[in-house]
């Protein structure tokens, strides 16, 4: 069961701890992803989180939606220019592969791009996926 909307100091202090953690697993992938090493990534308590979010599995969904809009954002922002999108997708490859290939394959899944083969990622994103 997800919280309410909240507003305020509580939605923006929120806001941040989830780009914060955002951030945290483009970095470093999802491996090792307990409340406490997640919190400890970001400066603050397991219990912080949870004052924030229901549970772990509210944060990490949310972390992961934020993460999937800002690459949904990156694909429609390149569109029009043909190595823009290859040039943006160097840093989250090389920091995690699994999951910004997940994240891609969503993403273009969204917004009806081809998803049948890894030959459509973009160079750099093709190595090493298993």
């Amino acid at each position: 069961m997800s919280r309410k909307p909240r507003y305020g100091k509580t939605e923006t202090r929120r806001q941040l701890i989830l780009n914060k953690i955002a951030d945290h697993l483009l970095a470093c992938g999802m491996k090792d992803s307990s409340l406490r090493q997640l919190a400890a990534a970001i400066g603050t308590s397991d219990r912080m989180l949870l004052h924030y979010f229901l549970d772990k599995e509210e944060l990490m969904t949310a972390a992961l939606n934020l993460v999937a809009a800002r690459m949904i954002g990156i694909l429609e922002s390149t569109h029009s220019k043909p190595n823009a999108l290859s040039n943006s997708c160097s840093p989250p490859c090389r920091n995690d592969k699994r999951t910004w290939h997940s994240s891609l394959l969503a993403a273009l899944a969204r917004t009806g791009g081809n998803v049948n083969s890894k030959r459509n990622l973009p160079y750099g994103c093709q190595t090493n996926l298993r």
